[in-house]
């Protein structure tokens, strides 16, 4: 069984309203562009990192995750994974969800709003 580790690397923005946590998906890309693999990530927790007293609005901050289920070599994608090294593909991450301190929220939508 494999399971991937990863490190997400970003920068947090110094403002006023202060982003509590993100959410996004890990994507494992082929060559041409062929999503091969795909995970969701909660970056919970990420307004302790502004309490820390280096932080600076250039600081590159990480996050260390697992993705949640293994690679299955029985799909033809992620058995190409295993057996080629995920190094051998490109790595994306996509936040689709940002969650303030205030209780705001900054989400793409994937569907329009009922205008009700």
């Amino acid at each position: 069984m494999y399971r991937l580790h990863y490190l997400v690397k970003f920068k947090l923005p110094q403002s006023e309203n202060k982003i509590k946590n993100f959410k996004g998906i890990f994507l494992i890309s082929d060559s041409q562009g062929k999503d091969l693999y795909g995970t969701r990530f909660n970056g919970n927790g990420v307004s302790t990192l502004y309490t820390q007293k280096d932080y600076t609005i250039n600081k590159d901050f990480s996050l260390r995750f697992k993705s949640p289920n293994t690679l299955n070599p029985f799909i033809p994608d992620e058995d190409k994974i295993v057996k080629q090294g995920v190094n051998s593909f490109k790595h994306q991450f996509k936040v689709y969800k940002v969650e303030f301190e205030d209780g705001t929220i900054a989400e793409l939508l994937t569907e329009v709003p009922d205008p009700k």
